[in-house]
């Protein structure tokens, strides 16, 4: 009988301290929503980084409000420069590396994080540098990640030596925090920017891959070769209830006739899962098969050209996988 009440008792503590963590979590997500409210009633335009730290720190006491605040204003108002980012033109001047380096590269820095607000356009450098000086001026630890992320099945198994991206990594409550306001800016960005503010490491690393390894963040980092031959990732594959097993690679050798497998670790049995490949006009049923802790899924391969595979989730891309036709 003791026994009995003392696992009672603990159920009932567990239970409360569930509870306890389930209610904290709805707390912080009414506070972004209020707080993206409050954002929301910012003028569309600062023309410094000094007068746009001003208004937030007017408005917001601590650290994560202060940086979600300016995410969230980035995102909603900083248009990405499709022509800068096709210009081919450096960012900056060159600097002579003697003892002022990096007091001049970070004065052209501020230049460059000043001219893209007052132009509300920036490419990945220009969001990246907008936060981490506006957070230096609100006395936040911010540091600007270089490194690479794919976009398109173009890119699986390209391994590439000049980064083409870069992010933020934000120090919160003594922790290391990874967002990306580039990739939550957008006419439909809402999910986006729910994704890429604060990311798990875990998560990021589908996509993105710092030039320092240090930036994944990882007790075990991934090699550029691994990262390079996964799949692209795109933000909706988050809450699509599809989750890759890790050993799935994104670059997939088949002959004509013959079938592509693909193995995820977790499906959403409620969510319809579809499949189509490149300059294909509709698009098929996935149909999984259970295999010991995974569901596997077979797809006939007719083509007779190299192609690329789009996983769809309710109708929205979520997976693109490279196809080669084997000799």
């Amino acid at each position: 009988m003791e026994c009995f009440l003392i696992i009672i008792v603990n159920m009932k503590k567990y239970l409360l301290l569930f509870i306890l963590s389930l209610s904290f979590q709805l707390l912080i997500a009414q506070d972004y929503n209020l707080l993206d409210d409050k954002v929301n009633q910012y003028p569309k335009q600062f023309h410094s980084i000094e007068s746009l730290a001003k208004r937030i720190s007017s408005d917001f006491t601590t650290d994560i409000d202060k940086t979600r605040a300016l995410f969230y204003w980035l995102s909603n108002n900083i248009t990405y420069d499709n022509d800068d980012a096709n210009d081919g033109k450096g960012t900056y001047k060159r600097i002579k590396l003697d003892k002022n380096y990096k007091t001049k590269l970070t004065e052209q820095q501020i230049k460059y994080a000043n001219r893209c607000l007052r132009k509300q356009m920036a490419v990945c450098e220009g969001y990246s540098q907008i936060m981490k000086h506006t957070l230096d001026i609100l006395d936040i630890e911010c540091e600007v990640i270089s490194g690479y992320a794919k976009k398109n099945a173009r890119e699986i198994g390209r391994v590439r030596n000049t980064s083409n991206h870069a992010w933020n990594a934000v120090k919160l409550n003594n922790e290391w925090q990874l967002i990306d306001a580039t990739w939550s800016a957008g006419e439909y960005n809402s999910q986006a920017i729910s994704t890429y503010f604060l990311i798990q490491p875990e998560q990021l690393i589908l996509s993105h891959l710092p030039k320092d390894s240090k930036w994944q963040l990882l007790d075990k980092p991934i090699t550029k070769s691994k990262f390079f031959f996964r799949p692209v990732i795109f933000y909706t594959y988050y809450t699509s209830g599809l989750k890759l097993n890790k050993n799935q690679i994104g670059l997939l050798k088949v002959k004509t006739g013959e079938k592509i497998k693909l193995v995820f670790s977790k499906i959403n049995e409620t969510i319809s899962y579809r499949y189509e490949f490149k300059n294909q006009p509709y698009t098929s049923p996935l149909k999984f098969k259970k295999e010991k802790d995974n569901y596997a899924v077979e797809i006939a391969f007719n083509e007779t050209r190299n192609s690329e595979l789009t996983i769809y989730s309710n109708n929205t891309g979520v997976l693109e996988f490279k196809i080669l036709v084997a000799k």
